[in-house]
């Protein structure tokens, strides 16, 4: 099976899933669903929550189902579903980089646990700040200040050069108030904070010129906290090493750099099941 084209399907249809999500919470007709319901499905946002407020409510549901699966299915979340997750490997397979067969440097991956640890610190001191570096939280504030935005204001100006052109005008109206319905938005885009929302995206997209996923590896405090769950994760990377070719290609290409020299061991707590690895082996010799 290859496995790389049922991840990449999982991760489309959960990058548009969230940002359906996104506009039925952005249109005040729709109020069965609430503004934060994106933050429900973060480990990190309902734990610092708790953590800051002692309380546990509905809401945390998700997070918790995400967080249960995580023991079964290591860190599923960050390979298949985040939306973050997702940008930053269509993103990086544009960006060129110096080309190796050595993996990067595996120095940095201490960092996130340690913002994990700081995080939870000020949560249990009453301070919430899982929203600066939560990838939900960033995706989200992203889609909503920068990217719809950008994308409403483009959909207004070709609007209004048809109006201006006057082509089947009654077309272009009706065809401009269906989309207005549930896709382009009825009120002016407020561009408030956006370059500076804009500004903390770039930066991380730009991290994959020194490696892939490099915000996955080394700074995001959500994966940190998977990672840790993963550690006893029943859904195992299996190398038959009678098979094994030596060739370096799984390791090469493992976005999250988990891959021990021997081919053989990886570190649980980074391996996002992308199964690449199983993927692009010649020999077939490795099996989750």
């Amino acid at each position: 099976m290859d496995w790389r084209r049922g991840r990449i399907v999982s991760q489309v249809l959960f990058f548009l899933l969230f940002f359906v999500l996104f506009l039925f919470a952005t249109y005040p007709y729709r109020p069965f669903l609430t503004a934060d319901f994106f933050l429900q499905w973060s480990p990190l946002v309902a734990l610092t929550t708790f953590l800051s407020s002692h309380y546990i409510i509905t809401a945390m549901v998700p997070a918790a189902v995400i967080l249960f699966l995580t023991l079964f299915l290591g860190r599923f979340f960050c390979g298949w579903i985040c939306p973050l997750g997702s940008a930053l490997d269509f993103t990086d397979n544009r960006i060129k980089r110096k080309k190796s067969n050595v993996p990067a440097s595996t120095r940095w991956r201490w960092l996130k646990f340690g913002i994990l640890i700081f995080l939870i610190i000020t949560a249990i001191m009453g301070k919430q700040l899982a929203w600066f570096f939560d990838p939900l939280a960033l995706f989200n504030r992203t889609l909503t200040l920068v990217l719809f935005p950008l994308f409403a204001i483009l959909g207004g100006g070709i609007f209004d050069i048809l109006y201006d052109l006057d082509i089947f005008p009654d077309t272009v109206y009706y065809t401009h108030e269906f989309l207005q319905s549930f896709l382009l938005p009825m009120n002016k885009i407020n561009l408030h904070q956006s370059l500076f929302v804009a500004l903390i995206f770039l930066i991380i997209v730009s991290l994959g010129l020194l490696s892939r996923r490099f915000w996955c590896r080394n700074i995001c405090p959500l994966g940190a906290l998977l990672g840790i769950f993963s550690r006893f994760r029943l859904v195992d990377r299996t190398l038959d090493k009678s098979s094994c070719i030596d060739c370096n290609i799984c390791r090469r290409d493992c976005r999250m750099n988990a891959i021990a020299t021997n081919y053989k061991d990886f570190a649980k707590s980074e391996c996002i099941n992308a199964m690449e690895c199983a993927t692009v082996c010649p020999e077939n010799s490795i099996r989750y």
